[in-house]
């Protein structure tokens, strides 16, 4: 409660954060549902349909819509904007509020302090969407949409300083070193879930583990406008889900999984993850690494194994195949819903090592640490058959 304001009766009639979350994630889940209903409708008319096969990303060949993006970046948008007007008007708001215009009139001050950042952030995930539909109708190459996303990074990083490890800048390199090592998990995670889009259901469900963890963290350190971002990209994936679970009757495409890349990234970076359990006993830059990379373990992973493949087998990195970890899990004779729960159960892994770095103290912390670290070890290892097998069959698209 802002400092100076009494308490009042209506206080207890205006809901609290944990509140606010579901009704947040509940509200995205809904506007993606249904848009789901026109966008598919008006996708199948226009034949804005997937080619099957022609990036190697789907096995299968159909002729199914993928703009299912615009429904999930509508999700997120649309609540953001609609309470970015209202927070502006809360000071015309007759008397105390109560219910949603209750809890925006309280938070009005600081959410127009965020205005800024969030036309900002608006601004990139407009330009990675739009850059994402161009692609699925005309196939861009690898270094425009890379440019792309770069682009939407060096928007944040100027206007808000938006950065990684900012408070090492003392040492080697300084804030230009932060400014690299910014614009590199940026690039690599927006990659990371879009390579992961080649599997009905398999980006949306780890996609929705990851901000549902953020969601939670942010909850916890009391980062309540990252917490409500997360809750949104949360509910908007799992009305996607509902439509993209197998057989998906729509695809996320690159309009979409760009977009959830990006804001993953972003909400890593801003999220503070010393401070829920003081520094996890580690080193507190040590938490700032750590945590982000585990609650995206599986697209990172992913990420980092098909790309070492690609360039054992002297192709590009960028270029799609049928080698991802969906895939090779498919080569073992796991069905669609299996590589799900696999994936899925793999990334909560990753948030509940994340979760532990982030709460427990002491050796506990370390002891955590290398229990994450084995755990993505002990799936290499257990994944190093099949990725040699691959290597080996020079898997192409």
């Amino acid at each position: 409660m802002p400092v100076g304001r009494p308490n009042t009766h209506s206080d207890i009639l205006i809901p609290s954060m944990p509140w606010i979350l579901l009704i947040s994630l509940t509200l995205a889940a809904s506007i993606a549902f249904i848009a789901m209903f026109p966008i598919r409708a008006l996708s199948v008319r226009s034949r804005f349909l997937d080619s099957p096969g022609a990036r190697g990303h789907h096995k299968d060949l159909r002729s199914v819509p993928n703009t299912g993006g615009i429904a999930i970046t509508l999700a997120v948008v649309l609540p953001i904007l609609v309470s970015v007007v209202l927070a502006q008007w809360a000071d015309s708001f007759s008397g105390e509020s109560l219910g949603i215009l209750g809890w925006l009139q309280k938070h009005a001050a600081g959410i127009q302090m965020r205005t800024s950042m969030g036309g900002a952030l608006l601004f990139a995930v407009a330009l990675l969407h739009g850059v994402g539909l161009i692609d699925d109708r005309r196939s861009l190459s690898p270094g425009l949409k890379m440019g792309a996303i770069l682009l939407a990074t060096a928007t944040l990083i100027i206007a808000f300083d938006l950065r990684i490890l900012s408070a090492a800048d003392g040492l080697v390199g300084g804030a230009w070193l932060s400014i690299l090592l910014t614009l590199l998990w940026f690039a690599a995670v927006t990659n990371a879930v879009n390579f992961l889009d080649n599997t009905d259901g398999v980006c949306a469900a780890v996609a929705t583990v990851a901000s549902l963890s953020i969601a939670a963290l942010a909850l916890l350190a009391g980062q309540w406008f990252v917490a409500i971002l997360a809750a949104l990209l949360a509910g908007a994936l799992l009305g996607f889900f509902i439509w993209n679970r197998p057989p998906a009757r729509i695809f996320m495409g690159d309009g979409g999984s760009l977009v959830v890349g990006f804001l993953l990234a972003f909400l890593t970076i801003r999220l503070t993850y010393v401070g829920v359990g003081e520094t996890g006993g580690l080193d507190a830059e040590m938490v700032a690494i750590f945590v982000p990379v585990f609650l995206l373990g599986v697209p990172l992973y992913d990420l980092a194994a098909v790309s070492l493949l690609r360039v054992l087998q002297r192709r590009s990195p960028l270029v799609g195949d049928q080698q991802h970890i969906t895939h090779r899990l498919m080569h073992r004779g796991l069905s669609a819903y299996g590589v799900i729960g696999f994936l899925a159960v793999c990334a909560l892994f990753g948030s509940a090592i994340a979760f532990g770095l982030s709460l427990v103290t002491g050796p506990l912390a370390y002891a955590v640490l290398t229990a994450g670290i084995m755990g993505f070890v002990t799936l290499f290892l257990w994944d190093l058959p099949v990725l040699r097998q691959f290597h080996k069959a020079g898997v192409r698209a």
